[in-house]
């Protein structure tokens, strides 16, 4: 038991967050932002940086990444202060490059709540942007009958043209 408190201490002390995106580090910057540089024009915000590890492993990543390590909760007593919010916004305006905002947010309440927010700060400081968010509805492979309503709701909402 000694050991592992040892092992997570080492961990705790020797990993920090990427000074840009927020991800996690052993650096002043993260290896996922010291690769992109500067070579996309477009950012994906996600809630935490796990999100980060599963939109890597879907091999489409041209873009910088932004954690904003929660959504908004009220509720929670979580506002805009506490989360990264103002740093993204802060990216925003000194990289005028960026010209597409992706959130790759979860399909709750926090997560639609945080969206809008975004939403209306971005309609109101950054008209040049886009913002774009990851599409909501069914999952490869699943089965209609198994999925629950706000899921069938999505998918129903977010419906495209079939060709």
């Amino acid at each position: 038991m000694r050991a592992m408190k040892k092992i997570l201490d080492a961990v705790e002390a020797s990993v920090s967050f990427c000074q840009t995106c927020f991800f996690w580090q052993e650096n002043q910057v993260c290896a996922l932002c010291s690769q992109h540089k500067d070579q996309s024009t477009q950012i994906c915000v996600v809630r935490d940086a796990p999100d980060i590890l599963a939109l890597e492993r879907s091999g489409k990543k041209p873009w910088h990444y932004h954690v904003l390590q929660g959504f908004l909760s009220p509720l929670n007593g979580v506002g805009p202060r506490q989360i990264r919010l103002e740093q993204l916004f802060n990216r925003l305006q000194r990289n005028t490059e960026l010209k597409e905002v992706i959130l790759a947010f979860d399909s709750t309440v926090e997560g639609d709540a945080t969206a809008y927010y975004i939403k209306d700060q971005i309609q109101e400081h950054f008209s040049s942007v886009q913002l774009t968010r990851a599409a909501a509805g069914l999952p490869s492979g699943a089965s209609v009958e198994y999925l629950d309503s706000s899921t069938l709701e999505q998918a129903l909402t977010h419906r495209r043209d079939f060709q």
